[in-house]
């Protein structure tokens, strides 16, 4: 699947940190980071899994997450036990969105919906759909 194809690839920009977090929809979801040349792998262990713009891998994340957007985030969805709507996904994402976030998106595993905004642009929600 899709850690498998990640594992051919060492994909870098830079000194910034790169973060995957990749789901499907019986529920099992990882994030995938690459750090110091290496691919680390960090996996869903409840209904939910957050990434921001931080390495998670060895971070004492969720407990001790070194980020604010991170905790905001897991805060809401431990909340509601990992389940919100896509309005209350989209809600959550606009409170930890950065004036530099290029693009914030719902997606619904089970359903093919996916909401997008673009460039911090809350107002605006884009709305596809795939028919499975």
């Amino acid at each position: 699947g899709a850690l498998a194809l990640l594992r051919g690839y060492n994909y870098q920009l830079g000194e910034l940190p790169v973060h995957f977090l990749i789901a499907d929809s019986s529920g099992a979801a990882a994030i995938v980071e690459y750090v110091g040349g290496e691919i680390k792998v960090t996996r869903n262990a409840g209904p939910y899994l957050v990434a921001t713009n931080f390495t998670v891998d060895g971070s004492g994340a969720p407990t001790n997450a070194p980020c604010n957007r991170y905790r905001t985030a897991y805060s809401a969805l431990s909340q509601r036990e990992g389940r919100l709507s896509m309005l209350e996904a989209m809600d959550t994402l606009a409170a930890v969105r950065q004036d530099i976030t290029m693009w914030s998106a719902v997606y619904g595993l089970r359903n093919g919906q996916v909401r997008l905004v673009l460039g911090g642009n809350f107002a605006n929600v884009h709305a596809f759909a795939h028919a499975w």
